[in-house]
């Protein structure tokens, strides 16, 4: 949702254009290691408590994106926020195995990964529209 902001997070924080982008390859580092990190945990804890943690480090971390003021506290809360978003992703996967017959998890999983595949398409539409009319603090707040 934010790529349509980085110009203007690049002007608001001082810095390049390509700076700004380290943010998203910084996000995409989290969600990779957040996977390993969360499916141990899940198998653990159990499904809520790794989960609901995940989600408060995700809150934390956007509230974080939203009130930066320079681009390395982006880039860092970018990567705090992608471990805590792969909470959910993980648990959904792991749902599906606990709570459906093995016929159903093929359908539910389908429509799992239907939201996951149309979601990225959309967002950067929904986050111009949000950028050019309430700026790109906004968007993290929203997420």
């Amino acid at each position: 949702m934010y790529l349509p902001g980085f110009p203007a997070i690049a002007n608001d924080l001082n810095t390049t254009l390509s700076k700004v982008a380290i943010s998203l390859s910084s996000f995409f580092i989290g969600i990779s290691a957040g996977q390993l990190l969360y499916g141990a945990l899940l198998d653990k804890f159990g499904r809520k408590k790794p989960l609901y943690f995940g989600l408060i480090i995700y809150i934390v971390a956007s509230a974080g994106c939203a009130l930066a003021t320079t681009v390395d506290a982006l880039i860092a809360l970018r990567f705090i926020q992608a471990l805590g978003s792969c909470a959910a992703t993980v648990a959904a996967v792991a749902l599906v195995r606990d709570l459906f017959p093995v016929k159903d998890s093929a359908k539910v999983f389908a429509m799992l990964m239907l939201v996951l595949d149309v979601s990225p398409m959309i967002a950067p539409t929904l986050g111009g529209y949000m950028t050019a009319n309430l700026g790109w603090h906004t968007i993290f707040i929203i997420l």
